[in-house]
């Protein structure tokens, strides 16, 4: 994942399953931030990125 034209150091993300189960929640540290998804089951996963506690973008990930 690639993030410009953002305060790094206040942005996170956070990692769900198709339920809203919470799943990791992560504080991105620059740019570009590599999210492991190696011991998660295929299947639909959402990625929402947030800044200072304000949701800025959220992702679709399709695991297969």
């Amino acid at each position: 994942m690639s993030i410009n034209n953002f305060d790094a150091s206040k942005v996170s993300f956070q990692l769900f399953d198709m339920k809203g189960k919470l799943l990791q929640s992560v504080r991105i540290t620059g740019n570009q931030t590599n999210i492991s998804m190696r011991n998660f089951v295929p299947a639909t996963y959402f990625i929402k990125v947030i800044q200072s506690q304000e949701e800025i973008k959220t992702f679709k990930i399709v695991k297969n």
